[in-house]
């Protein structure tokens, strides 16, 4: 989509031009229909016919998101309170040992 800019020239805005030779900006078709159900498919050509990156994670990558999505989406755990303390002659009062 950009080329390269000038040689010697500092990376600033305007120094890199457009692809002039690109004409065609058609965009792929992403819906379909199989047996009357709508089949959604991932595009591979983006607008102007460039070819789309797609991020692949790596396993760990996945793995560490799988473990780590309850604590983006809800917050660090809360401890659960501790349960009601009863002493010894209280839980046996009244009773036959």
């Amino acid at each position: 989509m950009v080329s390269n800019p000038v040689h010697g020239l500092p990376f600033l805005p305007g120094t890199s031009f457009k692809d002039s030779t690109k004409t065609a900006f058609h965009r792929s078709q992403t819906l379909s229909y199989r047996n009357g159900y709508a089949i959604v498919r991932r595009p591979t050509v983006g607008i102007g016919g460039d070819r789309l990156q797609f991020n692949q994670l790596s396993q760990a990558e996945l793995d560490e998101l799988a473990s780590k999505a309850p604590v983006l989406t809800y917050g660090q755990p809360k401890q659960a309170p501790p349960a009601d303390f009863i002493p010894a002659h209280v839980a046996f009062d009244k009773k036959l040992l």
